[in-house]
């Protein structure tokens, strides 16, 4: 009787998972992102998103906050995608990357930081220890402080004569 019951149980949940990935498809809010993402692409395929952010920066930054958000993706693909994108804008992206841990979502702001880290680390040549700490995890007050730390200490390495990022 209980492993009958346990059946049915697990095959209800089953059904309304399938039930609930039908009813919300994960492209289903990808018309209004992916046209704003789409100029931005064109723009880093090209090697022209610098002059594009310049002259049309409010387009520029939804395209990088749209980014940003897909970070928090269930689809490994788009998460990559996405990072890829990022990494390809440069200091704009490195600039969004870290608005993205002060996002309300766990998901985004783990893989911002995930991304934040790499990009510096593995294209910036920056050392790891030199970045601030970052805990998306930690209680909001905490992480705010942790977020503040971070984003001024960027500002403090892009505005040293020499450096090229």
């Amino acid at each position: 009787m209980r492993a009958t019951y346990s059946r049915v149980l697990i095959r209800s949940l089953l059904v309304c998972l399938v039930a609930a990935c039908l009813a919300f498809p994960a492209s289903a809010s990808l018309p209004d992102e992916h046209s704003r993402i789409t100029p931005l692409e064109s723009r880093v395929r090209t090697n022209d998103f610098a002059t594009w952010a310049k002259t049309h920066p409010s387009e520029s930054a939804r395209a990088l906050k749209s980014l940003v958000d897909q970070l928090g993706a269930f689809d490994r693909n788009v998460r990559a995608k996405v990072a890829a994108l990022l990494i390809a804008t440069g200091p704009a992206g490195i600039d969004a990357l870290i608005g993205g841990l002060s996002d309300r979502r766990l998901a985004v702001r783990a893989a911002a930081s995930d991304t934040l880290i790499r990009t510096l680390t593995d294209h910036h040549g920056v050392a790891p220890a030199a970045i601030p700490r970052y805990d998306a995890w930690a209680p909001t007050p905490e992480r705010g402080r942790m977020a503040a730390a971070v984003r001024a200490w960027w500002q403090k390495r892009r505005s040293q004569p020499g450096r090229t990022l």
